[in-house]
């Protein structure tokens, strides 16, 4: 009956063993499946975010841009009457004229 009883002890334990190698199998194939959710979740967060930085730069690209073409369109304004005086003042230069004199109201 000793035997017995150790026999059933030892059965047991094996079969506690057993279990609990089956338990952790089965968490670590969980913890897989999760981990590789997890996974998909922040590759789906980074495209969304990275999404929305691109959008936000190509807005932030498009007003400087608008800025530029307002700037070059002021400059280009400005510019175009300075060559034009640089252009009268270097004509009256070598004529040995003033402006005033060549413009003849009419």
């Amino acid at each position: 009956m000793g035997d017995d009883g150790e026999n059933a002890t030892l059965k047991n334990l094996r079969g506690i063993q057993a279990s609990l190698a089956d338990l952790r199998s089965e968490t670590m194939t969980r913890f897989d499946r999760l981990e590789a959710r997890s996974d998909r979740l922040n590759v789906a967060g980074m495209r969304v975010t990275m999404r929305a930085t691109a959008v936000r730069f190509d807005a932030r690209v498009s007003e400087v841009e608008d800025r530029v073409a307002a700037q070059e369109s002021r400059t280009d304004r400005g510019s175009s009457a300075e060559r034009m005086a640089c252009a009268a003042s270097e004509i009256d230069r070598k004529q040995g004229t003033r402006q005033s004199e060549t413009i003849q109201p009419s």
